[in-house]
């Protein structure tokens, strides 16, 4: 999860905290979950890019492939 989402939602109100709390939040409690940077890169062919709009911190999964 990007921190900056994480750092939106977490502080969010209404239905955003309330579906924050029912999905992301049992995966953090867990010890499950990693936040990264909106532009982190797992390796050569995956990366994150970050897709402004809502919610704040969004980001997308970028593949590279040969194939």
């Amino acid at each position: 999860m990007a921190r900056r989402e994480f750092e939106a939602t977490h502080v969010a109100s209404g239905d955003a905290i309330r579906t924050f709390e029912d999905n992301a939040l049992p995966i953090i409690e867990a010890g499950r979950a990693v936040l990264v940077d909106m532009d982190h890169e797992l390796d050569d062919e995956v990366w994150l890019e970050p897709t402004p709009g809502h919610p704040l911190g969004h980001v997308a999964v970028a593949l590279r492939s040969q194939g």
